[in-house]
């Protein structure tokens, strides 16, 4: 039995360890590890080894080594592996790591304390979290003693100095902490766009996208710059980014102690561009009409604008109330004056992504539609032709001719007896007496933007003479209607020479043919029960189907 453990027997029970409260990292108390090999043979952790921890430093004391400078990371532990003895004597261990880097070993710094001697220990160690990054001192002990070293004994003596000292050079890596997040942003088709993120303690910063497929970590090409920084940064941004997502990963001490960021939303919006517009419109005096543009991308403002013809001007300037109305996208010109017959307009569309200004607008403003020379009265004779007009202003004039009885009137279609209906003159063929005093007038409205209340002309009558011979036509002796007027039942055509005549017609106002039949006989009887009450002509025609006999029927 060697003499160190006599004296340990018999000092052991006497008197403990000399314990220093104040222990200085750069104290360099002096131990035996010479003699017996009280000593640390090697002192590897995290899997790092140490160069310096082969056999007994001169004096029992090593370093401050700067080598193989070990990374701790508070909350994280720190696993270890030390060999003492000189492979013959058991030893205990103790580690002090002033993480509060105040220069002194405190005793509540000691982070690992064997509980007994052997030579191979085996364990870990914990820095607490919230203490101060950044390079500090740690200190590995050895002494010959199965008891435990005492937290307040980084630089004592033990009894005859049996143990040895290390010291090395460490780091504290403060976790990196995320101060602002970065926040959901939005690029331009084609254009510039960022995502930032503020870390304290941060050395290293990693961007991740995720289109729908899982995060990947962004390289640098032609779209991502700054991929390794604080800013992300994009360029020539494609619209198939829209709706991905973005996250950072922050690092510290190379990325030895990481945090991520939240995860943050790209819009890629289109840019402004007018898609459609209105590019002439005709209006007419004193009606209202509107213009408008259609756009894409996000829109923020709609400007309208005028040509000003002043010599001192020439330019587009705003348009102003009360004579414009503008509703975004939507311009409405109140009540429009022949000021603006030929004015040219246009709008600036704002948008996120830039703007745009539509083409011009040329705007024409006419007189409204109306009637500017009415239908005269016309006095013809059986047989003849009939022909209504009137002259009216406005363009895109539309015509309605209407007929009427004792100032009942109704539409006329073409057909019959009347063409041109739909235009500025009416013809009547081959009148007949009954058509005496027919009243004819002229409906004219506008059309688009000058579609309003229609203007009517004033009444042109039709008067039919008498038959003068029976070379014209037959006289109205040779034929009779009765009863004429009749509210209901039959009524008797009576004919005196057959032989002239083979067919009747019975014809509303409108020109239309409501009944037909043949003459064979000198009475024809003709149901007009299904007649509405009205004032109808009653047509004779013979086997030609030229007209002999014209009769007016009252139908009550």
């Amino acid at each position: 039995m060697r003499i160190k453990f006599l004296l340990f027997l018999v000092l052991g029970t006497l008197a403990g360890y000399y314990t220093n409260a104040q222990c200085s990292v750069t104290s360099q108390p002096s131990h035996n590890c010479a003699s017996y090999g009280d000593q640390i043979d090697a002192v590897k952790i995290n899997g790092v080894s140490s160069p310096h921890s082969s056999g007994c430093s001169s004096g029992g004391h090593g370093g401050p080594h700067n080598t193989p400078g070990w990374l701790f990371i508070p909350g994280i532990g720190n696993s270890f592996t030390i060999q003492v003895g000189g492979g013959v004597y058991s030893e205990a261990i103790a580690i002090w790591v002033d993480y509060n880097n105040n220069g002194v070993y405190d005793a509540s710094e000691r982070v690992y304390a064997s509980s007994g001697w052997s030579q191979n220990h085996n364990g870990s160690f914990t820095i607490p979290t919230g203490v101060p990054g950044g390079l500090t001192h740690m200190r590995v002990m050895c002494a010959y003693t199965s008891g435990t070293i005492p937290a307040g004994n980084a630089c004592a003596s033990y009894y005859g100095t049996w143990g040895e000292f290390e010291d090395y050079k460490v780091t504290i890596c403060e976790p990196p902490s995320i101060t602002n997040q970065p926040q959901n942003f939005f690029a331009c088709e084609n254009g510039t766009g960022q995502v930032s993120i503020t870390a304290s303690g941060a050395d290293a910063y990693t961007w991740q996208i995720n289109n729908g497929a899982g995060w990947n970590t962004i390289t640098a090409n032609s779209t991502f710059t700054n991929v390794n920084t604080n800013t992300l940064k994009l360029q020539n941004t494609p619209p198939t980014l829209n709706g991905s997502m973005f996250r950072c990963i922050v690092g510290a001490c190379g990325n030895a102690s990481k945090d991520t960021s939240q995860e943050v939303q790209m819009d890629v919006y289109a840019n402004t561009e007018i898609e459609a517009q209105t590019f002439t419109d005709t209006s007419c005096i004193g009606l209202n009409t509107k213009f408008y543009v259609k756009s894409k991308g996000v829109i923020t403002g709609y400007r309208w604008q005028i040509f000003d013809n002043d010599p001192k001007v020439m330019d587009y300037v705003d348009v102003k109330m009360p004579q414009f109305m503008s509703n975004n996208d939507t311009l409405i010109v109140v009540k429009s004056q022949d000021t603006l017959n030929g004015a040219k307009l246009r709008c600036i569309v704002s948008g996120l992504c830039g703007k745009d200004t539509s083409a011009n607008i040329e705007m024409t403003v006419n007189a409204l539609p109306a009637v500017t020379k009415h239908p005269d009265d016309i006095t013809l004779d059986q047989g003849k032709k009939a022909t209504f007009q009137i002259t009216s202003a406005g363009i895109g004039v539309k015509y309605q001719w209407q007929v009427g009885v004792n100032n009942v009137f109704s539409n006329v279609n073409n057909g019959g007896i009347y063409t041109g209906v739909k235009t500025d003159r009416v013809q009547v063929k081959s009148v007949a007496h009954a058509q005496n005093e027919y009243q004819f007038r002229c409906i004219v409205k506008g059309s688009g933007s000058c579609a309003v209340d229609p203007d009517t002309s004033n009444i042109g009558v039709l008067y039919v003479n008498p038959p003068a011979s029976v070379s014209t036509i037959s006289t109205d002796e040779e034929v009779s209607m009765f009863p004429n007027p009749t509210s209901n039942g039959n009524v008797i055509i009576h004919i005196e020479n057959t032989s002239a005549v083979s067919h009747y017609s019975i014809i509303d106002k409108m020109g239309r043919t409501l009944l037909r039949g043949d003459i064979t006989k000198q009475n024809t009887t003709v149901d007009v029960n299904s007649l509405p009450t009205g004032i109808y002509n009653v047509q004779l025609t013979d086997k030609f189907n030229t007209i002999k006999h014209s009769l007016q029927l009252t139908k009550l």
